[in-house]
C-alpha cells in the first residue's frame, strides 16, 4: 500500500500505517455489508407493510381509501344548492315569489359560477387542491347562513347574494376534487373514479329532493333551509 492513501505520495507507508489502514477497511466493509443487509430487510419490510397496509399512502389500495372522502366533497354541495328546487311551493307560497323571482335564485349562483371558474383554477394551481378544496367548501357554508338568514328576513337581496356566493365555490369545488382524483389515482382507473364521483354527487341532488320536503312538513321552512348546511359542514371537516 503507497502512501498516497495518507496524502504522502513520495514516502512509503510504515508497517504500523498498514496495519491499520488494512484494520479500518475491513471494518469498514463489514458494517457496509451489515448495513446494506439491514437496510434490504427494512426496505422488504416496509414494502411488506405497504402491500397489506390499507392507510399507508404507498399503498395500492390507498386511493379507494380516499374516494369516499373526495366523493362526499360535491354531495353537500349539490344538495345545497337544489334546495331551492325541492322546495319550489314553499318559496312561492310562503315568500310570496314570483316564477322570475324563483328563477332569478338560479341564474344569480350560475353567475357567480361564471365569474369565479377561472379564479378557482388559479388558485388550485396555486395553493393546492386540498387547501382549495377547505377554502370553497366554507365559502359554501358563508353563502348558506346568508341565504338562510335572507330567508328568515324574507330578503330577496340576501338570497340572492347567498346563491352568487354559493355559485362561486360550487364549480371551483369540483375543479379541485378531479386534481385530487386525478393525483390518486394517476393513470390508474381515472375514469372509473371520475364515474363514481360524479354518482355520489348526484346522489346528494336526490337527497335533497327527498329529505328538504319531509324537513319541511315537520319543521317548516326556515328549519328546512338552515339543515342544508350539515352535509356542507361535513365535507369541509372531512376534508381538513
Amino acid at each position: 500500500i503507497n502512501a498516497e492513501y495518507m496524502g504522502r505520495p513520495s514516502q512509503r507507508c510504515r508497517p504500523a500505517e498498514v496495519a491499520v489502514i488494512i484494520f479500518w477497511r475491513l471494518s469498514m466493509a463489514a458494517s457496509g455489508g451489515s448495513a446494506n443487509k439491514k437496510s434490504a430487510m427494512s426496505l422488504s419490510s416496509l414494502d411488506e407493510q405497504t402491500e397489506f397496509s390499507l392507510c399507508h399512502p404507498r399503498s395500492p389500495r390507498y386511493p379507494l381509501l380516499m374516494l369516499p372522502f373526495l366523493c362526499i366533497l360535491t354531495f353537500g354541495i349539490l344538495y345545497s344548492a337544489d334546495i331551492p328546487g325541492a322546495l319550489v311551493s314553499a318559496f312561492r307560497e310562503e315568500l310570496g315569489m314570483s316564477s322570475t323571482q324563483f328563477t332569478g335564485l338560479y341564474a344569480s349562483s350560475a353567475l357567480g359560477s361564471v365569474f369565479m371558474c377561472f379564479a378557482g383554477g388559479f388558485l388550485v394551481d396555486w395553493i393546492g387542491a386540498r387547501l382549495s378544496a377547505i377554502i370553497f367548501t366554507f365559502t359554501t357554508v358563508i353563502s348558506q347562513v346568508v341565504f338562510t338568514m335572507g330567508v328568515n328576513l324574507q330578503s330577496y337581496l340576501w338570497m340572492l347574494a347567498g346563491r352568487f356566493l354559493l355559485g362561486a365555490a360550487d364549480d371551483s369545488t369540483n375543479i379541485s376534487q378531479s386534481v385530487m382524483l386525478l393525483a390518486y389515482f394517476r393513470s390508474t382507473n381515472v375514469g372509473w373514479a371520475f364515474a363514481v364521483a360524479l354518482v355520489v354527487s348526484r346522489l346528494g341532488t336526490i337527497a335533497a329532493f327527498l329529505v328538504e320536503p319531509q324537513l319541511y312538513l315537520r319543521y317548516g321552512l326556515l328549519v328546512a333551509v338552515a339543515m342544508e348546511e350539515s352535509p356542507v359542514l361535513v365535507s369541509g371537516i372531512e376534508m381538513e
